[in-house]
Parts: structure tokens; C-alpha cells; sequence
């Protein structure tokens, strides 16, 4: 799914959902390929977002606040 407002296009991977794409003008603001496909662009977090145990995720060994 593509779409477009102004000078911002953004695109959604119709499997998943993952946000694939964000770009504001000329500017790409998300990583959009990679070797693994967990690795790169957006997932939403819904409706998780704010419901995170003291606002911490593990992942990876890696502890994000």
C-alpha cells in the first residue's frame, strides 16, 4: 500500500504490515532492506505500545527502555 501527503510518501507492506518505507522529501527514514527480514523497517507495536513491563523491551541480549 502506498500512500502520499505533501512532500511524505510512506509504504505498507500488505503482509504483516510492516511500515517498508518513510521518506519526507528526498530523505529515507527507515532501514528498507536487509539479510533478514525482522531487520529492517517498522513494525507497529498494536496494541502493545505503552504496555511494555517497566517500560522495557529485551531483545536479542539487548535491554531497550
Amino acid at each position: 500500500m502506498h500512500m502520499r501527503s505533501g512532500s511524505a510518501t510512506a509504504d505498507v507492506a500488505l503482509q504483516g504490515g510492516r511500515l517498508s518505507s518513510l521518506v519526507v522529501g528526498d530523505l529515507e527514514l527507515l532501514v528498507t532492506s536487509g539479510e533478514k527480514p525482522t531487520r529492517w523497517g517498522s513494525f507497529p507495536m498494536v496494541p502493545w505500545c505503552g504496555r511494555l513491563r517497566d517500560a522495557r523491551l529485551t531483545f536479542d541480549g539487548r535491554c531497550y527502555e
